[in-house]
């Protein structure tokens, strides 16, 4: 639905650094945040609530302690429940099921940073499971058809985009170029199993996938520090574009097309090479909004 003058995209993130990060390059094109829920393996959302919290006040970050909570909790079906109504975009990234996740006794917790830095219930030898491993996968399906089902029972399907940039093996303009591992995992064997997860869950829920096939690199100086996920400005930048020409598809109207090119950047430094991005992608978009209406665009 299109109207006469364009209005703020109301957005609900779930997922991890990926989609907050993006989300910065969105903000200044007239996007609001609507809630955030991240450091939740989808297995720990749709499952029953693990419960049994533990002592978070060891992490200094208020938004660590909320996240760590909302895991126990199992609070991701409520959260979308209380916003559904004002929610016109609902992104979600995967990154936050790469450490897998920690049996309960009634449910999952997400491993996490977090949770290995309280050296708790993430001990080395606690028991995990992994990502990628069969019984990670099953439940992670179970819990994709749940999810499925939620979107389609809060008319939030349509409105849905699975963020789904590879992880980079380089980085930005960096010596020998490759990008560090992040807990000894690196693109090289995370992107097909992280494909694979994709796939289940655009296939169960029908959703776009945006971002797949952009070129990614690796940003030395990110606030966040150097990760495979932790991407230049030009990734984001991309992401960015992806995003807006999925809310033309859908109907919705990006201010960009009025308030024009933003400059955002995640180093310490901006990036000229962000202004062309934005620029290409903002006079794009005003040739392109006769697509809006026409439903989503194809599936990866």
């Amino acid at each position: 639905m299109r109207s006469e003058e364009p209005r703020s995209i109301h957005t609900f993130l779930y997922g991890s650094c990926v989609s907050r990060d993006t989300f910065e390059f969105l903000r200044p094109l007239g996007y609001t945040l609507v809630d955030y829920v991240a450091r939740q393996s989808l297995i720990s959302a749709f499952g029953p609530p693990a419960g049994g919290h533990v002592d978070h006040s060891g992490l200094s970050s208020s938004f660590q302690r909320r996240m760590l909570a909302g895991d126990e909790d199992s609070s991701l079906p409520q959260s979308l429940r209380k916003h559904a109504a004002t929610t016109d975009l609902l992104l979600l990234d995967l990154v936050d099921e790469r450490l897998g996740v920690l049996p309960r006794a009634t449910g999952f917790w997400t491993d996490s940073v977090e949770r290995r830095h309280l050296r708790r219930e993430a001990a080395p030898d606690r028991i995990r499971l992994e990502m990628g491993s069969d019984r990670h996968r099953q439940l992670f399906a179970s819990a994709a058809r749940r999810l499925g089902e939620l979107l389609e029972d809060l008319s939030l399907r349509q409105c849905t985009a699975l963020l789904a940039p590879a992880w980079a093996d380089r980085v930005r303009g960096g010596g020998d170029g490759e990008a560090p591992k992040s807990f000894g995992l690196s693109g090289a064997n995370m992107n097909p199993v992280f494909g694979e997860y994709v796939d289940i869950l655009a296939e169960t829920c029908g959703l776009d996938v945006l971002g797949a096939n952009i070129p990614v690199a690796s940003e030395p100086d990110h606030r966040w520090g150097v990760a495979p996920f932790h991407y230049d400005d030009e990734t984001y930048a991309a992401l960015a574009q992806e995003i807006e020409r999925f809310c033309v598809n859908v109907g919705l109207e990006p201010r960009s097309q009025t308030v024009g090119p933003a400059v955002v950047s995640l180093r310490r430094q901006d990036s000229p090479s962000v202004v062309t991005l934005r620029q290409s992608a903002s006079a794009e978009l005003t040739g392109s909004s006769k697509l809006a209406g026409q439903g989503p665009g194809p599936r990866r």
